[in-house]
C-alpha cells in the first residue's frame, strides 16, 4: 500500500519507514509521540473504518472527513474519556495518557511550562489545499499538582511558528491564571 504524501513543518524526529514492518505499538508510539500521520493512516487501515466510526459514535462525536477537523469541544472529550476513565479500561486509559506524555512537541503548550510539569499532548498540524501552512493545534492535561487542567488550542494562519507562538502565549494565561488562583 501507497502511503499518501504527508507534509510536515515540525517534523517528526523519527519518520516510519517505507517498506519497513512495525508493531501496533511502535505505530502508536510514532503516531502520538511524533505526530507522524503515516503512522496514524497505516494504524487506520488496520483497524478499519467500521470501528473509527463506532468510537466517534460511542462518545457522541461525528465522524471528521478526511480534510475535516474535529473542534475544541469534540477533540476535548478524548481527553475526558482518558482523564476520567470510563470509555476505556482504566489501565488502558493510564497507558495512552503515558504516551501522549511522551509527546516531542515543545514549541505549543509545553514550551511555556516547568520542565518538570508533566503534560500529556498531542499537536497537529493542517496544510489547506493550496499547500500551505493553515492550522496548527496542540491539545492535552497539564498535570499541575492538585488541579490538573485540560487545555486545548487551535490556531489558524499562514505561519507554523507564529502560531506555535500564539499556542505559547494562551499555555502561558492559563498557567499563570492557575498559579495566581493557588496562592
Amino acid at each position: 500500500m501507497e502511503l499518501p504524501k504527508v507534509n510536515y513543518y515540525f517534523k517528526p524526529e523519527k519518520e516510519i519507514e517505507k517498506g519497513k514492518s512495525y508493531s501496533v505499538s511502535e505505530l502508536l508510539m510514532a503516531m502520538i509521540a511524533e505526530s507522524d500521520n503515516n503512522a496514524g493512516n497505516l494504524l487506520h487501515l488496520f483497524i478499519g473504518e467500521d470501528k473509527a466510526v463506532k468510537v466517534f459514535k460511542d462518545l457522541g462525536l461525528p465522524m471528521p472527513e478526511p480534510a475535516d477537523f474535529m473542534n475544541v469541544r469534540e477533540y476535548s472529550r478524548f481527553y475526558k474519556e482518558l482523564f476520567d476513565g470510563f470509555y476505556l479500561s482504566r489501565n488502558s486509559s493510564e497507558q495512552a495518557l503515558s504516551l501522549l506524555k511522551k509527546t516531542s512537541f515543545k514549541k505549543g503548550l509545553a514550551a511555556v511550562l516547568p520542565d518538570d510539569m508533566p503534560i500529556a499532548h498531542k499537536f497537529g498540524e493542517l496544510y489547506g489545499r493550496n499547500g500551505k501552512p493553515n492550522q496548527l493545534h496542540d491539545c492535552g492535561i497539564v498535570y499541575y499538582p492538585g488541579k490538573p487542567y485540560l487545555i486545548c488550542v487551535m490556531a489558524k494562519g499562514d505561519d507554523f511558528e507564529k502560531l506555535a507562538e500564539v499556542i505559547q502565549s494562551i499555555s502561558l494565561i492559563a498557567y499563570q491564571q492557575l498559579i495566581l488562583e493557588k496562592q
